[in-house]
């Protein structure tokens, strides 16, 4: 009927107005739609014409046309209907009278730099009407990885084919159909995909029914939740899937190119526990019967939340990496924060990306339930630099490194206004939660989440109702015989450009604390002094002799100058480094804290521990601090029972000793500190302890209880014996799982270690492995320009691009030694 009644219209109308499938260039004014009007329900229907299936292709090759049903409800009494639009041939606006109530579209008109198409009406519609309008329209399938764009797989047998895939997050949807392209504006969507027979087609929802006629296929979808425009997905193209599904029977599926069907487990056997974990957590089923991951080879993102249609670079799916894991996670988090409950509007993604990326530790505890998720480790593995913390402790160190710009509840745009989405939001929005986490107890933070969560179900919300739900749960946080209110202490967090810092200084019975804000702001950024750059800080703080986990409070209010603390032994502020803030000591505070370390380390935590070595190292480096300071700290670190602090340890000195080489006068012990330092013996084959008979995997994962501990352990190792072991695995071993750690492990050492083994032809390195060796040739050709640490992300970043610039390079790198 539907269909019959757009024919119809079609030959009735003889006007049209076309929008340019590729405008040029032109500045977006990212101006909002009037509230008059709201969206209940979209029907949409689309067909893609994409080449290399059954049809022949012509004129239409790379295209696509489609029609919405859109139900509307009235706010208040309006004329017309304002959607977003753009890069689309409208063919055709009109209202579905099915009530009789003499509504028509008279005329319409766009507006290319607001992105809008306004339907006018020949009368106005009250608040207590609703109505359906239709809209007919076309559009190229875009190259620049946005809106419905093109993409690629590749075969078993190696042959290339086109795929089509949506990427709609932050406003490009209105590129594919005209809607209401804001996060407020929720409605639910029933998808009906027309496509090439031969392609496979998804949605966000479970197929309701397919048609194959001729040429083409149609399936329907059942009709979604109610969610935000740029949350809808669709995926069309030559893919495989593996399936399982989760205890309270959701299907899960992991869609990807036929040719690496087989590297899906990984991402298949995370994401049903870590559903299940989330399910549990917070007390709230996944809302949709199935959720689907696919990856897409050109992908802006390193991957994307939609709604029950996950998609992901391949190498974020693909494959036994950490990495992999880590983002499934993070993707999945997002189900709940940010699709169940969604930010109002841009202003506020770091309530999505924030959840999301403080959710990773809790559900990377789901996969090894023997890891405590606030102190579960996440390693970042860069060729020949591997640097390990504590999980908050590394998303703190990338935030304060991004924290340049702008506060947290401030937008970013691109070039042409684009609202953009910048990785600053991720971390610094992890922080500051994680901050409100500790202030409140886990217990009652969880509980208080499941309340937000299910209060604002479907909905959106703002900063102030994640407040209002914690202040439910928990009294006013005290500060002596005083309160902080929740919502004023975040304020200034969220409000400020920047942190601050915290100076201590040695007083007659304990130290003195103030605080002032060092952090700089990028020069093409106002500072925002919402707070007069003071903070409400929470002062965790730890006395040597302690019980290892006696962490004790006291706040330091913006109002006050100082804050004094009484206490009788070495004290290590910022605890745990529980709280997004440096500190700098006085110089004896620093010897105090030394000795300490260097006589019984084990009486302050590791992250407490981690936390001044990072500090006293950045400001020597920044020289706000003298490096002997640095060297002190790094000194008496040096034979702490971690290797990763032991690792972190060595690094400070190396960078101490770059930085007094470019000082007229240093101090002599300096020197010999750093010269004389313990190192650990190179010669040592690191699988002594593993029997002949076992595989690598069971020798492995007895031998080290993270990858980050086999990485620095290798790092060190050059024994023949390791690399004759590990080559007698590679050839033995054909599991997938093996091969892929071995070969990360390889990339922890040596250049020219790594160039052999993979140089090797007689391992039968698979594509897929030739991709992740291609990958590590990329990092270390990009280790070696920057002499820094990729910053792995969810969205795409200066490195990642700088990766895929440098691809050929690396290939040719690789292809030498063949």
């Amino acid at each position: 009927m539907r269909l019959l009644l757009i024919l119809t219209f079609s030959v009735l109308t003889t006007w049209t107005l076309a929008e340019t499938a590729n405008v040029p260039w032109r500045k977006i004014t990212n101006t909002r739609l009037p509230t008059n009007l709201y969206p209940l329900e979209y029907t949409l229907n689309l067909t893609t014409f994409l080449p290399g299936y059954a049809w022949e292709a012509n004129e239409r090759d790379l295209s696509f046309e489609g029609t919405v049903f859109i139900k509307l409800g009235v706010n208040e009494t309006t004329n017309k209907v304002v959607l977003h639009s753009d890069s689309l041939e409208i063919y055709n606006a009109v209202v579905n009278d099915i009530n009789s109530s003499n509504l028509t579209v008279t005329t319409w008109e766009a507006s290319p730099e607001d992105q809008f198409i306004t339907l006018y009406l020949n009368r106005e519609v009250n608040s207590d009407e609703q109505f359906e309008i239709i809209v007919n329209f076309s559009g190229k399938l875009r190259d620049d990885r946005k809106g419905f764009y093109i993409t690629k797989s590749t075969r078993a047998d190696g042959q290339e084919m086109l795929n089509a895939v949506t990427q709609f997050e932050t406003t490009a949807a209105r590129y594919m159909v005209p809607c209401f392209d804001e996060p407020e504006f929720k409605a639910t969507w029933q998808v009906n995909l027309t496509y090439p027979t031969g392609s496979v087609a998804l949605s966000n929802t479970i197929e309701d029914g397919t048609v194959t006629s001729g040429n083409f296929t149609t399936t329907h979808y059942k009709r979604t939740v109610k969610m935000s425009s740029y949350l809808l997905a669709i995926f069309i193209g030559d893919i495989q899937y593996k399936e399982t599904t989760t205890d309270s029977g959701v299907r899960l599926r992991v869609y990807t190119d036929p040719a690496t069907i087989d590297q899906v487990d990984n991402a298949l056997n995370v994401s049903k526990i870590v559903v299940e974990g989330f399910e549990n957590l917070f007390g709230i089923k996944y809302p949709m019967e199935k959720l689907d991951f696919v990856t897409a080879y050109d992908f802006a993102a390193g991957a994307m939340e939609n709604w029950g249609l996950l998609v992901h670079k391949p190498n974020f799916l693909l494959g036994w990496g950490q990495e992999v894991a880590e983002v499934v996670i993070h993707e999945l988090a997002h189900q709940w924060f940010g699709n169940f409950v969604t930010m109002k509007y841009w202003n506020q993604i770091w309530l999505n990306e924030g959840f999301a990326s403080y959710m990773e530790s809790i559900g990377y505890s789901f996969i090894k339930p023997n890891f405590d998720f606030d102190h579960v480790s996440v390693y970042v593995e860069v060729f020949l630099h591997v640097q390990q913390f504590q999980f908050h402790l590394m998303q703190q160190s990338e935030a304060k490194e991004l924290d340049k710009s702008i506060p947290l509840n401030e937008m970013t745009y691109t070039e042409d206004g684009s609202i953009d989405i910048i990785t600053f939001y991720y971390p610094k929005g992890s922080s500051l939660i994680r901050m409100l986490e500790i202030l409140v107890g886990k217990e009652i933070f969880i509980n208080a989440l499941s309340s937000y969560l299910l209060k604002h179900q479907y909905s959106n919300t703002e900063d102030k109702d994640l407040y209002d739900a914690l202040k439910e749960f928990h009294q006013p946080l005290l500060c002596g015989p005083e309160e902080v209110d929740i919502e004023e202490f975040a304020r200034c967090w969220t409000h400020q450009n920047g942190y601050p810092t915290v100076y201590v200084e040695s007083t007659e019975t304990g130290v003195s604390l103030t605080q002032r804000k060092e952090s700089p702001i990028e020069a093409d950024f106002r500072k925002y002094e919402e707070c007069g750059n003071r903070w409400d800080i929470p002062i965790w703080y730890q006395e040597a002799g302690s019980d290892n986990e006696n962490i004790q409070l006291k706040w330091f209010k913006k109002e006050d100058n100082e804050l004094k603390l009484t206490v009788q032994e070495p004290v290590i502020i910022n605890a745990n480094s529980y709280g997004y803030y440096d500190v700098v000591y006085s110089n004896g505070l620093y010897e105090s804290i030394a000795a300490q370390l260097k006589n019984n380390s084990e009486t302050y935590s590791d992250n407490s521990k981690l936390r001044v070595l990072i500090d006293v190292n950045k400001y020597a480096i920044l020289d706000k601090v003298p490096v002997h300071n640095a060297i002190l700290i790094a000194e008496s670190l040096l034979n702490d029972k971690s290797i990763f602090i032991r690792a972190n340890a060595e690094r400070a000195l190396l960078k101490a000793k770059a930085k007094l080489e470019k000082q007229k006068e240093t101090i002599e012990t300096d020197i010999q500190v750093i010269e004389n330092r313990p190192t650990e013996s190179p010669n040592v084959n690191m699988f002594s302890g593993c029997d002949s008979s076992e595989t690598f995997l069971e020798c492995y994962k007895r031998t080290f209880d993270t990858n980050l501990d086999a990485c620095l352990t290798f790092e060190k190792d050059k024994s023949v014996d390791t690399t004759d072991r590990l080559a007698a695995w590679l050839k033995s071993d054909k599991s997938d799982e093996s091969r892929q750690t071995i070969l990360r492990l390889l990339s922890c050492g040596d250049i020219e270690t790594f160039r052999m083994f993979v140089s090797d032809t007689s391992y039968n390195w698979t594509p897929f492995e030739k991709e992740l060796i291609v990958g590590y040739f990329k990092e270390y050709l990009f280790e070696k320009k920057n002499g820094s640490k990729e910053k792995k992300g969810k969205k795409a970043s200066k490195s990642r691009i700088y990766f895929d610039e440098k691809s050929m390079s690396a290939r040719q790198l690789l292809s030498t030694q063949h």
